[in-house]
């Protein structure tokens, strides 16, 4: 399984960067990745620091995005989303159907008002 970061600009289409996920149980399973080949140097890291790593790097090298999309494994990565509104980045994302919305640091749950 791979996570991957795309781009796409009228026609063009393209991926720009990808690293495979190793689930938690197959790092534990050294023998079990060597017999698939996976190098010892590939551990287990949660998909949404792959994702942010690959952001990270893109912008290193001068490529900004105007929006991501993203589903809900991600959405519900709480650094992530921290790290994306710290860096300005807009996006669309899934998230839980339990995330709670607050106005402010700190200011309760809110929820869709009228009006």
């Amino acid at each position: 399984m791979t996570v991957h970061v795309g781009v796409t600009k009228g026609t063009f289409r393209t991926l720009l960067d990808a690293d495979l996920f190793l689930p938690e149980s197959w790092d534990v399973d050294r023998a079990r990745c060597q017999a698939a080949g996976i190098p010892d140097t590939v551990r287990h890291h949660p998909k949404w620091r792959l994702a942010l790593d690959q952001l990270l790097r893109a912008n290193t090298n001068g490529i900004t995005f105007d929006w991501l999309t993203f589903d809900e494994g991600y959405g519900a990565a709480v650094p992530l989303l921290t790290v994306l509104g710290v860096m300005g980045q807009r996006f669309v994302g899934e998230i839980p159907t339990n995330f709670a919305v607050r106005d402010a640091p700190g200011a309760p749950p809110g929820g869709p008002t009228s009006g």
